[in-house]
Order: structure tokens, then C-alpha cells, then sequence
């Protein structure tokens, strides 16, 4: 097509303009830095619409379109060689990230106890770890989709952590909260003293169990109940067993004042039977017949018999009396 003058003037100078910003398309330094690139596309598409919108002469056309190109293709090429090699790191780091998850979701879902949870816990923050670094680290740089994923699996973990530890937590409570309900249950019918005990060891078991704070303070409660229960009825025992024993004690000294009561008035006896055989003595040396004589003999070893008898029952009441007096020093 035949321009006029004015036509080929301004073709001309678009012609000017269009290789100056070829120019400076060369002029940048294309390294690694992800922002020059972004500089070298952004003038690259500016300079196609230049291409596209303004007058230029065929030849310069052409030979700008040359130049350009010459530029262009081997910096297109390696920055897409760049976005290669960067999404196969992405890639790769993507795999090892989701490979951790996966292993801390499992350690987290067979989890037994608190110290196995924590467990799971360390494994996450390790895994974090290199998520978060995989932000300063162009090796290892993920790709947004790729880091969207990992941050979306992190999040079912955490909750598979929280969920798990809820699961525990609950469990315990369930074992320890029946444990202690069986101790209020002794000390309200059963054994205080067994009940005590059940205290105790429910306590125990409390240090190394993991719940939330507000379960801890329901089974404290129960638990609580639970000993101010037993200690009543134990202290209500004690007096009851003083009680008993104060009456016991009473029985005791009575009973023992009684036997020694009987056993003096058995030495009263046994001293007028002494008396007696004296008499008899008097009677033998001044009988005036044999036989008047016997009969007094047989008075005396009646009498004598009798002390013998009494004698053996002092001995009895005296056995008595030590048996109640061990017995008051039991209870003392």
C-alpha cells in the first residue's frame, strides 16, 4: 500500500520508538529473580501491541519483528524451562509435605494417651516446618496450588489432632468419673475406709490423664464428696467405737469390783471357818470321850473343806479379775 508523506513520516517514527523498546527489552538482565522476568513480559506484551496497533513499514516491520524476536524466543524458552524444573521442585516438595501429613494423621488416629498426641503434635510442627520455609526457599519453592494443598491437608490434621485428643480426653473422664462415683458410692453405704482408698487411687491415676480443666473439676468434685463422706462416717465410727468401749470399760470395772467385793467377803468366811477350827481345837483337847472326840474331828475337816472350796473359788474370782483387767488394757 502507497503512503502519502505524513503516513510514512509517522511509520517511520513509530519505527523509531518501537526499536528503542526492543532496546530496553535487551537491556534487561534476565536472572533467576522471579520480578525481572516479570519486567521482560510485561514490555514483551506492550511491544506486540505496539506491533499490532501502530503504522510500520514492511521492512521495518520485518525487521524489527526480527530483532524482537531473537530476544524473546531464548529468554521464553529458558523461563519456561525455569517454570519446568520449578514445578517438578514444587512437585516434589509437595509429595514429601503430604507424605508427613499423612504419617502424623496416623500417629495422631492411633493415638492412646497424651504423650502419643504430643507425639503427633511434634510430628506437625516439623512438617510446618518445611512449609513455611518452602516460602524463602527457591529450590524449594511451592507453586500456590501446591501450597493451597498442603495448607488444606495441615488443617484436617490439626483437627484430626484436636479431634483425637477430645476423644481421649473423653475417655478418660468416662473411666475416671465411674471411679470416683464408686468411691462416693462406698463412702455413702459401703467401707469409708475402702472408699478412701478408691480416693486415693482415682487422685493418682488424675496426674497422668489427660482431659479438659472442666472434667478435672467435675471428678475434684465428686471426689471431693467422696472424702468428706468417708471422713464423717469414719469419725462417727470413732465415736460410736468410744461409745461402746467407754461402756465397756464401765462393765468392766463394775464386774471387777464385784468379784473383788465376793472375794472379800469369801476371806471374811474363810477367816470365821478359822475361827471355827479353833473352836473344834478347843473342843478335841477337852473332850471327855473318844467318840465325843471324832465328832469334833469331823466338825473341823468339814470346816476344812470348806476353806479348801472357798479357797478354789477366790482363786476362780481372781482369774476373772486378771482376765477383765487385760481386757481394760486392750481398749486403753
Amino acid at each position: 500500500m502507497q503512503l502519502n508523506r505524513e503516513d510514512w513520516n509517522r511509520a517511520k517514527n513509530n519505527a523509531i520508538k518501537l526499536e528503542n523498546e526492543i532496546n530496553r527489552l535487551s537491556d534487561i538482565q534476565c536472572v533467576i529473580l522471579l520480578d525481572r522476568y516479570r519486567e521482560f513480559f510485561a514490555l514483551a506484551t506492550e511491544i506486540r501491541k505496539y506491533f499490532k496497533d501502530w503504522t510500520l513499514l514492511r521492512e521495518d516491520r520485518n525487521r524489527l519483528w526480527n530483532m524482537f524476536d531473537k530476544i524473546h524466543a531464548p529468554i521464553s524458552a529458558e523461563y519456561g524451562r525455569l517454570q519446568e524444573n520449578r514445578r517438578y521442585a514444587s512437585e516434589n516438595n509437595k509429595d514429601m509435605i503430604l507424605k508427613g501429613l499423612r504419617e502424623t494423621y496416623f500417629q495422631a488416629r492411633g493415638a492412646r494417651n497424651l504423650t502419643e498426641i504430643n507425639q503427633a503434635r511434634t510430628m506437625l510442627e516439623e512438617v510446618l516446618s518445611r512449609l513455611k520455609n518452602s516460602a524463602d526457599n527457591s529450590a524449594g519453592t511451592l507453586l500456590p496450588k501446591d501450597r493451597d494443598e498442603c495448607w488444606t491437608k495441615v488443617k484436617e490434621v490439626r483437627e484430626t489432632i484436636h479431634d483425637r485428643r477430645t476423644e481421649i480426653n473423653n475417655l478418660n473422664f468416662q473411666s475416671l468419673i465411674c471411679d470416683a462415683r464408686e468411691a462416693l458410692n462406698e463412702a455413702d453405704s459401703g467401707d469409708p475406709r475402702k472408699a478412701k482408698a478408691l480416693v486415693r487411687q482415682v487422685q493418682n491415676s488424675l496426674k497422668g490423664s489427660a482431659m479438659h480443666p472442666e472434667q478435672y473439676a467435675q471428678i475434684r468434685l465428686v471426689l471431693d464428696k467422696a472424702w468428706q463422706t468417708a471422713d464423717g462416717c469414719l469419725k462417727e465410727m470413732a465415736k460410736e467405737r468410744e461409745h461402746r468401749q467407754q461402756e465397756f470399760k464401765g462393765r468392766m470395772e463394775d464386774k471387777i469390783q464385784h468379784l473383788q467385793s465376793l472375794i472379800r467377803q469369801k476371806e471374811e468366811y474363810i477367816s470365821a471357818l478359822m475361827d471355827q477350827i479353833e473352836k473344834c481345837n478347843e473342843l478335841e483337847r477337852g473332850a471327855r470321850t473318844e467318840d465325843y472326840a471324832d465328832r469334833v474331828r469331823g466338825w473341823r475337816q468339814e470346816k476344812q473343806n470348806r476353806i479348801d472350796s472357798v479357797h478354789s473359788q477366790i482363786h476362780d474370782l481372781e482369774s476373772k479379775i486378771r482376765f477383765s483387767e487385760e481386757k481394760l488394757r486392750a481398749i486403753a
